[in-house]
């Protein structure tokens, strides 16, 4: 039989009605967890499958984890984030693969989608964060912030009735407060310079596109091409394959494709974008 882990867990003190299971004295509520679970074996009816090419390692993982989160969750003297304590313990144990394996709970999802998919909610305004001030540093052409009036340079203060200026807020968040539901608006102060009060604009959310791909420019010696890639979203092959036959036809005959700050995103249409420059039967990627 393994060895048990002992895990201790402060509980309440005082009267023996404010401690868990009145009447035992506190040292016996160490927590002795016995984990000399045999290969393979499982709580009837749980849902966890152990791993095919270490079945009893995983299962052992699981059932050591499984235990401790629920003595917690039943045992601590306080309440205790069961949900939250499990989001960061996967994501420690994540971090310790290596620096591109990350953990994604549900409530990141609809962000994450929404960085890959070819269009968004939003006012389309492009932004940069420098010690602690957010500066407008573009708005999409026709687009709901331009149409209001904002300009590139302006200081951003407030986004509906949060003060985003000195907040220490993450560019993340600034933008979560920017996008919403198509049709909805959201009120935006602003300081501009050479103007003495700040300003004031009402700006609805609508769809707008949001390529992946930006437009390709044929560089002055008429024959290279130059394209940025900013991520592998949903629909950066075909915008690649649109902007590279557009310079094709202006007589490109190279190519520089520009993959700085590319995050990364969807696998397969990176590799479908790598084949365009690989030839054969080379294998390009693989997990």
């Amino acid at each position: 039989m393994a060895t048990s882990p002992l895990i201790t867990l402060p509980h309440a003190t005082g009267t023996p009605a404010a401690r868990l299971h009145s009447g035992r004295p506190r040292w016996r509520w160490a927590l002795l967890l016995a984990l000399a679970f045999g290969s393979g074996l499982l709580v009837a009816g749980n849902p966890f499958r152990p791993s095919s090419e270490n079945p009893a390692g995983t299962a052992r993982a699981y059932l050591r984890f499984k235990e401790i989160l629920s003595y917690v969750d039943r045992d601590y003297v306080d309440s205790a984030d069961t949900e939250g304590l499990t989001d960061y313990a996967v994501a420690r144990m994540l971090e310790k693969l290596d620096p591109h394996s990350v953990y994604l709970p549900a409530s990141e999802r609809e962000k994450a989608d929404a960085f890959l998919q070819g269009s968004f909610d939003g006012v389309g305004l492009d932004f940069y964060v420098f010690r602690d001030t957010a500066t407008v540093s573009g708005t999409l052409r026709n687009g709901p912030a331009e149409e209001a009036g904002l300009r590139p340079g302006d200081h951003l203060l407030r986004v509906g009735a949060k003060a985003v200026a000195g907040t220490h807020l993450s560019s993340g968040q600034l933008t979560q407060l920017l996008r919403g539901a198509r049709g909805s608006s959201v009120a935006l102060t602003i300081a501009r310079p050479g103007q003495p009060q700040p300003l004031s604009f009402t700006v609805a959310r609508r769809r707008l596109p949001n390529p992946s791909v930006e437009p390709g420019v044929l560089l002055a010696d008429g024959q290279t091409g130059f394209l940025k890639v900013n991520r592998f979203a949903a629909d950066t092959y075909d915008e690649f394959k649109t902007e590279l036959n557009s310079l094709r036809r202006q007589g490109m005959t190279r190519l520089v494709l520009d993959l700085r700050g590319n995050p990364g995103g969807y696998l397969d249409r990176a590799t479908r974008l790598a084949d365009e420059f690989i030839a054969g039967s080379r294998k390009l990627v693989y997990t």
